[in-house]
């Protein structure tokens, strides 16, 4: 995919079920395309899968199946698709620095440890909301 310079849609298929996938790729200073983050749909019957084509362009479509895939991810994220990846992006970080720490509250046996661990974590799960 990184070598590819052009926009690619797999489907998947395996024992009568199939999977799409698509990665978001954006054009490098070198003008070389670099793909970042994958999306992909659950497994499903191969009947069953089905994607729009949307768009007067290629690159609309191409945003139309990456808003597709995602599903929910970027389903309430309107407006440039970049700035809803890049949103996207931050709230998975922030989802997982969120596990981590709720780990680390239960390893530690320390009480004044606890309480400061979680003040972060609830600092942490009001970003997210925002």
């Amino acid at each position: 995919d990184k070598e590819i310079p052009y926009h690619i849609l797999f489907l998947l298929v395996h024992q009568e079920r199939a999977q799409a996938w698509i990665g978001y790729k954006e054009q490098g200073k070198t003008g070389k395309y670099t793909p970042g983050t994958y999306y992909h749909t659950q497994w499903q019957p191969v009947d069953k899968l089905s994607i729009k084509l949307e768009g007067l362009n290629m690159d609309a479509v191409y945003e139309g199946f990456v808003r597709q895939i995602a599903g929910e991810r970027l389903q309430d994220q309107p407006g440039d698709l970049k700035v809803a990846i890049d949103r996207d992006a931050q709230r998975q970080k922030l989802q997982r620095e969120i596990a981590a720490l709720e780990n680390k509250v239960r390893r530690e046996k320390q009480f004044n440890i606890q309480v400061a661990l979680n003040s972060e974590l609830k600092r942490l799960r009001k970003e997210l909301e925002g």
